[in-house]
């Protein structure tokens, strides 16, 4: 049977804008696609300074986490519903608080990233049921 194209056809907008997934614990994160023009215009922007160390493969890796860890937080995670401290208070989102978490809990930005990079999420036949934007019947 020959590959279809249309398995990979996927929603622009949603790879920009993000779409909301279950994250558990009643935790929802509302994630943009891993490479978005968006992200990587980020990217370029927070290493231009490290350009030379980037080309050289001299930069530290602890450094391009660090640069990664500012890109996602500011162009992949656009917000979360039911995120909550280790007391249980809620946390309003930020992108000063996506980074601090994100490095903080590497796990967490982990998670992040993972999603980012699901291509079915971002499909355009995705429906909202499967995306994790409604409860299941």
């Amino acid at each position: 049977m020959p590959l279809n194209l249309s398995q990979f056809k996927t929603d622009g907008a949603r790879e920009i804008e993000g779409v909301w997934v279950d994250a558990g614990s009643g935790c929802e994160l509302c994630v943009a696609r891993m490479n978005n023009p968006k992200y990587e215009e980020e990217l370029r922007r927070l290493g231009k300074p490290y350009l030379r160390q980037i080309r050289m493969n001299t930069i530290e890796p602890s450094t391009l986490e660090a640069l990664t860890i500012k890109a996602s937080a500011r162009a992949l995670l656009k917000g979360w519903k039911g995120l909550e401290d280790e007391d249980g208070k809620a946390i309003e989102f930020s992108v000063a608080k996506a980074e601090e978490i994100m490095t903080e809990y590497r796990d967490f930005y982990r998670m992040v990233q993972e999603l980012a990079q699901e291509q079915e999420l971002f499909k355009q036949e995705v429906t909202e049921e499967s995306a994790g934007n409604s409860p299941s019947s």
